[in-house]
């Protein structure tokens, strides 16, 4: 593990300097954005930095397949520190190319995250509908891996919203997917654990939190780590184990500050003032409850949502302009067919109409050959007549050849 993690540490500094120092290949650039994404979960301030340089080199190469990529994580990034407004900034950018670049994986993607974000802010319901949409956009695209990502959340927000028919159904048909990695089978533990949990299965669920904190340690998982540990606490806790409720919990608080993840550090400090209530310790529990208070000040408050909900607003107003520009360029397409249509009908009836005169024309003509034909013809036979009527009339007035000849031969003798 500790040579997988220098090797990665290794290539993070080999990337840096080509970045810096020298020009990037297409594929090089793909390199570039596969490690920021495998680096996320183990290192994601690394990742961060990898994922803005890829974002300008794509600018440079005018590279949008990779520009969009790269937008994605750091969206996701922002997400993972509570930046909200910087993640919607970035979703709704990567939102638009993907519509230049037709890519439907990335569609998906941006809509799961989204589905994220909007949690974040407590719209529960939105972002069911998200991911409902993020899911139908993944089964277009034939991409199971984004499907069984969504369902492993979906899953998570019907334990949320208390429909655990629907949660363990989301949670069967992640399982039956042959897509399921690594990491899907943390989330998968997880998800199962927060469920039976919720059942009040005690045993089962400390069972699934242990598997999902081994995939998450193994695999330098930190927002999972930080987010199993919290489960686990509130697990004892909810049996009165609070030694190691306390334990767990603490463990989760100090993984949260250590990496800044703000989110989480909110919801670990939700389940340690619910322990300090259980055990009567209420000065303490108020103390975590006004730093949790001053935590989620910071990170949503209500400036910023009505920022958010602003840019969400102008995305919306974006899209709506792009479809009725998408309407008015198919409607001057179909009228330019509809008007070529008519150049060609209008073509042909004009070439018709020359070849109807010009048959005419030709038929007159042949007819007036014709008649003159049968007018020469016929004073020809008037011609041929009167020369033989006039034979005729010379024949009856001339003596014969025989009185000739017998009066030659009279004056002969």
């Amino acid at each position: 593990m500790i040579t997988a993690f220098m090797h990665k540490k290794f290539k993070l500094i080999l990337i840096l300097f080509l970045h810096t120092f020298c020009s990037f290949s297409q594929s090089e650039l793909i390199v570039s954005y596969k490690l920021a994404d495998s680096l996320y979960y183990s290192d994601p301030d690394s990742s961060y930095k990898i994922s803005l340089l890829n974002q300008s080199r794509s600018i440079q190469e005018n590279n949008d397949t990779l520009l969009l990529k790269s937008k994605i994580q750091i969206a996701r990034y922002f997400i993972l520190k509570s930046s909200l407004e910087e993640a919607t900034v970035y979703l709704n950018d990567a939102m638009q190319l993907c519509l230049k670049t037709n890519s439907l994986s990335d569609l998906g993607k941006v809509y799961s995250l989204k589905a994220i974000l909007v949690k974040r802010l407590n719209k529960q319901t939105e972002a069911i509908e998200l991911e409902k949409k993020a899911i139908e956009i993944y089964k277009k695209a034939n991409n199971q891996k984004g499907v069984v990502n969504v369902l492993i959340n979906l899953s998570l927000d019907y334990i949320d919203l208390k429909q655990y028919h629907e949660a363990q159904l989301a949670l069967e048909e992640v399982e039956k997917n042959t897509a399921v990695t690594k990491t899907d089978a943390y989330y998968i533990h997880q998800n199962k654990g927060e469920l039976s949990l919720d059942l009040k299965h005690f045993d089962v669920a400390i069972a699934e939190f242990k598997k999902a904190l081994k995939i998450a340690s193994d695999n330098k998982m930190l927002d999972s780590q930080a987010t199993i540990l919290m489960e686990m606490g509130k697990a004892y806790r909810l049996m009165s184990d609070f030694d190691q409720a306390k334990d767990y919990l603490s463990r989760s608080e100090q993984l949260c500050v250590d990496n800044k993840m703000k989110h989480e550090l909110v919801e670990t400090y939700e389940e340690i003032i619910l322990l300090y209530q259980d055990m009567g310790k209420y000065g303490l529990a108020y103390n975590f409850l006004k730093i949790q208070n001053d935590l989620k000040n910071e990170i949503v408050n209500v400036e910023k949502i009505n920022k958010i909900n602003e840019l969400e607003r102008k995305l919306a107003l974006l899209q709506k302009e792009q479809e009725i520009l998408k309407e008015k360029e198919n409607t001057q397409k179909a009228e330019t067919q509809s008007h070529r249509m008519l150049y060609i009908i209008v073509a042909i009836g004009l070439f018709s109409i020359v070849i109807v005169v010009l048959f005419y024309r030709t038929m007159k003509l042949k007819n007036q050959i014709q008649i003159k034909s049968l007018i020469i013809e016929e004073k020809q036979k008037e011609i041929i007549d009167s020369i033989t009527y006039a034979k005729r009339i010379q024949q009856s007035i001339l003596p014969s050849d025989k009185y000739i000849q017998r009066n030659l031969t009279r004056l002969k003798k």
